[in-house]
């Protein structure tokens, strides 16, 4: 697997937030906000994928194959769409992926 990193970069959902899949839809609720809060297919697949032991770059590499999207194009795209969610604080960075909780 070719990384487009040097060093890797690990997300995980946070575990305070309820969420749920509903129609092919990641449906959650945001504690902080008390709002709902709806993905869309592509927003879904990678609310999916943070478990904490996947690379951006292994995400980005399975989504690229999945929906058909250049590489490059995707994983800048996941990136815009994680900061995001970071600055919500519904995703943080996990540090050691080997780690389990």
């Amino acid at each position: 697997m070719s990384s487009l990193h040097k060093k890797p970069v690990y997300y995980e959902r946070n575990p305070k937030i309820e969420w749920q899949v509903i129609e092919d839809e990641v449906i959650l609720i945001d504690p902080y906000e008390s709002e709902m809060i709806r993905f869309n297919g592509t927003g879904t697949r990678i609310w999916q994928e943070l478990n904490g032991r996947q690379s951006v770059d292994e995400i980005a590499e399975k989504l690229s194959v999945e929906f058909g999207i250049v590489l490059k194009k995707i994983r800048k795209d996941i990136l815009k769409h994680l900061k995001q969610l970071v600055r919500m604080e519904l995703i943080q960075e996990r540090r050691d992926p080997a780690r389990e909780d």
